[in-house]
């Protein structure tokens, strides 16, 4: 199986090719830019008969993003491919991963107009390796990375955010899978907002847009349970 390693080929970005079903991609022009906006799910689509091991996809480094592998079975559907989920604050990534027979490395973009299926054309003098993508872009100078520093206190419930973080003047309430359905009610304590329902739905997410310092969801029905959430130090 080919390595993750980085290739050494000078960075070439590769031209995407719109077509009726799928974004194209020749393999050997150089590394693509995938562009997937929160809340979108997008698939890349590998060769057919061209596999991976499960553990292929435990990439590092991924800001924000969430890379699974779809194993096909059979017909259509008999190709693998590899879904690309942005979640809300994701921020310009690079995705490395090898496959039976050859190695990609994929700029990620959580931007502009989703790329929902992405597939590739190869030629006999291809490689197998692509062209490593340029580091993404880092925060401006001055400005800092996400503040985790939240504290989320409650039951274990279906709905109890994974995380909660701000960045750029942004809050975000991230739920697990599924979990957002649930549709809890967000309801900020501090500082105190005059706005009925402060937030807004981007994918697995609630976000308010400014920073948080306590804050409570409450689910339904009666007896509802409550999940607070708490910034840094703060009770």
């Amino acid at each position: 199986m080919p390595s993750v390693a980085p290739a050494q080929a000078q960075s070439q970005e590769a031209r995407p090719v719109f077509g009726p079903s799928a974004v194209w991609f020749a393999y050997g022009d150089g590394y693509p830019r995938i562009r997937c906006a929160p809340g979108s799910i997008c698939l890349v689509r590998l060769q057919h008969g061209e596999t991976m091991d499960g553990g292929a996809l435990t990439s590092t480094g991924l800001r924000g993003w969430r890379a699974d592998l779809v194993r096909g079975t059979r017909g259509v559907h008999a190709g693998w491919a590899v879904a690309l989920t942005p979640l809300a604050g994701a921020r310009p990534s690079v995705l490395h991963f090898a496959t039976s027979r050859r190695s990609y490395a994929l700029a990620l973009q959580p931007d502009g107009d989703s790329m929902r299926t992405v597939a590739f054309t190869y030629g006999p003098s291809d490689g197998t390796t692509q062209p490593e993508p340029p580091t993404p872009t880092s925060p401006s100078p001055g400005k800092s990375g996400p503040d985790f520093t939240y504290h989320i206190d409650g039951p274990d419930l279906p709905w109890k955010p994974m995380r909660v973080y701000c960045d750029d003047g942004h809050t975000y309430f991230q739920f697990p899978p599924g979990g957002i359905v649930s549709a809890p009610r967000l309801l900020v304590v501090s500082p105190a907002l005059s706005s009925a329902q402060p937030y807004r739905v981007i994918g697995d997410s609630y976000v308010v847009d400014r920073p948080v310092d306590q804050a409570m969801l409450i689910g339904a029905g009666p007896g509802a349970p409550v999940i607070r959430i708490t910034h840094g130090g703060k009770t």
